[in-house]
């Protein structure tokens, strides 16, 4: 054991070493590696300061959320890591790659549209993010981001897709329109991200995998841009008798949240009603009620029935 602690010395120290060369910047005495964790903190007040310390840092702060989100755990420093898991002598605290994406990601989404300049470093990061994090930090940037996030809709690797899509969802629930106290403003910027992203995600529709299809339904649903192009996509997805039920249930909660503009697909959505399927037949029953609630009533479907 110790001959092992004697070997491991040498590395450990050029770690140290790396760790102290890896200037970045400082507010009130505290890096911003130091201020990223305290986002998380459950203290309100706590939480209220790291965001004004990350804005304070600013476009400073870029390089170093980039090299967070580059982050990668190499195989070496895993086996290190598990050593280390192993064994009392010795404790080390080595932070893991995915956390050090988590964190930059927080720290791109205070610094929002100030974020801007590192959308083409964050465009390329997108083709390989497997964990949605590169995602996370591109919605929160604005129509740059959102375009960047768009394009990594076309990589051929699944999980890849499947992230970009997943943070199309996010950014649509965040910004649900409903249920948010949305600005005039903060309406127009969303409608031109949304205007972004809707085409890229009707080309997914023709995927064949159907889970990246249901997501991308989902996706459109949450963005409800341009009804006249999305609304008989997701009418065709549900007629489609190959698609399934998860497509199928999709395309049924998506038709939903158009509301009123999707008032040609109630003759499906009462057809629905009568699927084998149960999840089908439910979402059905929310949709119809969402779309027209007068049509709904008269099928006997009640408000109360909506399983949300």
């Amino acid at each position: 054991m110790i001959v092992i602690c004697l070997c491991l010395t040498p590395v450990i120290v050029v770690l140290g070493l790396k760790a102290f060369q890896d200037r970045e910047p400082r507010y009130a005495g505290k890096s911003l590696s130091a201020w990223l964790v305290e986002l998380s903190n459950p203290d309100p007040a706590m939480e209220k300061q790291a965001r004004t310390a990350v804005h304070e840092m600013g476009t400073n702060a870029i390089p170093k959320l980039l090299k967070l989100m580059s982050a990668e755990d190499s195989s070496f420093k895993l086996q290190l890591i598990g050593w280390t898991d192993r064994q009392s002598w010795v404790r080390f605290n080595f932070p893991l790659a995915s956390n050090e994406r988590a964190m930059a990601a927080e720290g791109f989404a205070v610094l929002g549209p100030e974020a801007r300049s590192a959308v083409p470093a964050l465009s390329r990061l997108a083709q390989r993010d497997k964990d949605g994090f590169v995602g996370q930090a591109l919605v929160h940037i604005g129509t740059e981001g959102v375009g960047a996030l768009a394009q990594a809709l076309a990589n051929n690797n699944f999980e890849i897709k499947s992230k970009a899509i997943d943070g199309l969802i996010r950014y649509g629930v965040f910004y649900d329109l409903e249920h948010s106290n949305v600005s005039p403003q903060e309406l127009a910027t969303f409608s031109i991200h949304a205007q972004v992203a809707t085409v890229p995600l009707l080309k997914v529709l023709q995927e064949t995998n159907r889970l990246i299809r249901s997501k991308a339904i989902l996706a459109l649903g949450w963005l409800r841009f341009e009804p006249r192009l999305v609304v008989p996509a997701l009418i065709t997805n549900l007629q489609s008798t190959t698609s399934g039920w998860m497509v199928q249930a999709s395309s049924i909660t998506a038709l939903g949240q158009f509301k009123s503009d999707a008032r040609e697909a109630i003759p499906l959505l009462t057809n629905a009603l009568s699927s084998p399927d149960p999840i089908v037949r439910a979402r059905a029953n929310t949709a119809l009620i969402q779309i027209d609630l007068e049509t709904a009533s008269k099928l006997g479907i009640k408000e109360s029935e909506d399983p949300k």
